[in-house]
């Protein structure tokens, strides 16, 4: 448990060294992401037109215009996130290519992260076989947002830093971690300071304020060189409550997310039994808990051996349970503290998979008759990960064979047809989407960050109201009706009223203003 460094560990005997072991993570990341760019899961319109994808351009458009989050929107993420899309879109152009461009990027910053945490731990090739096959599990060929990827390339990085005995430095990459989503990060970041008090125990020496200075050092550093700067760009209000978790935890209340609430039970809970083999569902749930299993366990020896003042385990043996303790934990965290909606099981599946991975290959000593249980146990994990996927390849094979391809992206042919018949329908009429996502054309969209309620300050509500009163049509995405969002509010309950529905697909929903000219003519359309 000591803070040493691990120069002996940049290479596995007969293995791949860091570099190698990048090179595999980051080429397997860019297939799955090339291979799925037609799925809901990368390109697809409509995951940037009416939902968090979208987010991250129109939060851009929001920043460009001069509006102060927290402020003059509500803003749930932390100011870096904005700041990387600000800079990054400036490069690449504000757009969804942009946007999967600077999400490539932050990937290349966890395969990197990753690579080291495999090779500081010694981990079998059978282990690598298993985590590569899990990798389209384990980390999203696109994320839903940039806050997303950047807060899993923080961890993976901290977690590189602590596996190779350099808790200081992880406990840096977590002050950078809540300044990107306050959440994860606290939790971590206390993790770590409770790992170095453990440590400096089990040494039985005294710490002196020189030491412990130097543990805090890197962290404190980063943190005063990010609220100084960030506080120049936004002010110090801004800031400070972006780094408080306050309005997500209102949010998630609001809405019932928890990985037992309704939400939660609608992902691990699917109906169908086949989805626990042929979707993520099965593999997922055993990750998390051979990960919680392998936490438990290796944290019991961590405890033995300070009761026995043991010195029986190498230091190799004494850092991989302390990471196995690690992830297992943070990753128990996360499902029994703010797991969010349905699909938020992949905001930090990469740590079920490394703790599923580092659970099996210490599950059995390197022996005769062991071995060949430890490859059959590796065999059957990864047919259990391979079938996973099957639902997903179904997606990839519908999404080249099936979508047709609109303003640079993909999207279903029933789509394509209403929204183009949408849009001849409002013709120059001003017309605008009630979307939390962004679309480029002639329409406008709310200006609002993420307009569902909870979220939205009362100035951006005003703002919206404003819009609606001067346009002539509205057009929402039929999803919407099952969420409370700004259309539903009730300082639009005044404009609502002006408007009638006149025409509904299977996914639009069509109004137009009272007594508009042209009313009967559409009607005649529908």
């Amino acid at each position: 448990m000591e803070e040493v460094g691990l120069l002996e560990l940049k290479r596995v005997k007969g293995g791949l060294g860091v570099r190698g072991m990048t090179l595999l993570v980051a080429g397997v990341l860019v297939v799955s992401f090339l291979a799925q760019l037609p799925t809901y899961r990368v390109a697809d319109w409509a995951e940037f037109a009416f939902y968090d994808a979208g987010t991250v351009i129109k939060g851009d458009m929001l920043v460009a215009k001069g509006y102060v989050p927290t402020v003059d929107f509500g803003y749930t993420h932390g100011l870096l996130s904005l700041l990387y899309g600000r800079v990054g879109f400036a490069v690449f152009g504000r757009g969804a290519w942009g946007y999967l461009g600077l999400m490539v990027l932050g990937e290349m910053g966890m395969a990197w992260g990753l690579a080291r945490v495999l090779v500081a731990m010694r981990v079998r090739r059978a282990g690598v076989v298993l985590f590569c096959v899990g990798l389209p599990l384990a980390v999203m060929p696109a994320y839903l947002t940039l806050t997303h990827v950047l807060e899993g390339m923080c961890i993976t990085m901290a977690l590189a830093e602590q596996a190779e005995g350099k808790r200081s430095r992880a406990l840096g990459w977590m002050v950078v971690c809540v300044m990107v989503k306050p959440s994860m990060g606290y939790v971590y970041g206390f993790w770590l300071v409770g790992v170095h008090a453990l440590a400096s125990l089990s040494r039985r020496k005294r710490n002196t304020l020189k030491c412990e200075l130097r543990f805090v050092l890197p962290a404190v550093i980063v943190g005063g060189v990010l609220v100084v700067g960030l506080s120049m760009w936004m002010g110090v209000g801004t800031v400070v409550a972006t780094m408080l978790p306050t309005t997500g935890m209102k949010t998630y209340a609001a809405a019932g997310f928890g990985f037992f609430g309704e939400q939660g039970r609608a992902f691990w809970m699917p109906g169908d039994a086949w989805k626990y083999v042929i979707s993520p569902v099965g593999a997922f749930l055993l990750a998390a808990v051979v990960s919680a299993g392998g936490a438990g366990w290796a944290g019991w020896g961590i405890l033995r051996r300070l009761a026995t003042d043991s010195h029986g385990q190498t230091q190799t043996m004494l850092r991989r349970m302390e990471m196995m303790v690690t992830v297992g934990v943070l990753h128990t965290a996360f499902l029994l503290g703010f797991y969010g909606w349905t699909g938020s099981w992949n905001y930090y599946s990469y740590l079920a998979v490394l703790g599923l991975v580092m659970g099996v290959d210490s599950a059995t000593p390197q022996s005769g008759v062991a071995t060949t249980w430890r490859r059959g146990i590796v065999g059957a994990v990864v047919v259990v990960m391979l079938l996973s996927q099957v639902e997903t390849a179904g997606a990839v094979w519908n999404g080249w064979k099936w979508k047709q391809r609109m303003d640079g992206l993909w999207v279903e042919r029933d789509l394509q047809a209403e929204w183009e018949g949408v849009m001849k329908r409002v013709g120059e009429g001003r017309t605008i989407v009630m979307t939390n996502g962004w679309i480029a054309g002639n329409v406008e969209l709310p200006d609002a960050w993420f307009p569902e309620l909870g979220i939205p300050t009362e100035s951006e509500l005003e703002r919206v109201r404003r819009q609606v009163e001067k346009v002539e049509f509205v057009v929402r995405w039929k999803a919407y009706q099952k969420f409370e969002d700004v259309w539903n509010a009730r300082e639009l309950d005044a404009e609502r009223e002006q408007f009638k529905t006149i025409w509904m697909g299977r996914f639009l929903e069509l109004m137009k203003r009272n007594g508009g000219e042209g009313e009967e003519e559409v009607k005649s359309k529908r």
